[in-house]
């Protein structure tokens, strides 16, 4: 589930062949020391708390009510 901080730009703005770069090399690290690689999308989400006013994933709405505490990273219900 990379890439949600790459859209908000938490460590610097990415491009999208830099998050495909990042996973690319996160599943070929991950595959040569035999663990095994689920990938999953990237969670919708209304608003980045450290980035507000950021056009989000979803840019109407988050994650249903109950299944985050901020509307970008899932409970344990999420």
């Amino acid at each position: 589930m990379a890439g949600t901080n790459d859209i908000a730009g938490n460590t610097s703005p990415s491009t999208l062949r830099m998050i495909q770069d990042n996973l690319l090399c996160m599943t070929e690290i991950a595959i040569a020391n035999s663990v095994h690689v689920i990938i999953a999308s990237i969670p919708p989400a209304s608003d980045y708390p450290r980035r507000p006013g950021l056009d989000t994933v979803t840019g109407n709405g988050g994650m249903r009510d109950g299944l985050s505490s901020d509307h970008v990273h899932a409970t344990e219900a999420g």
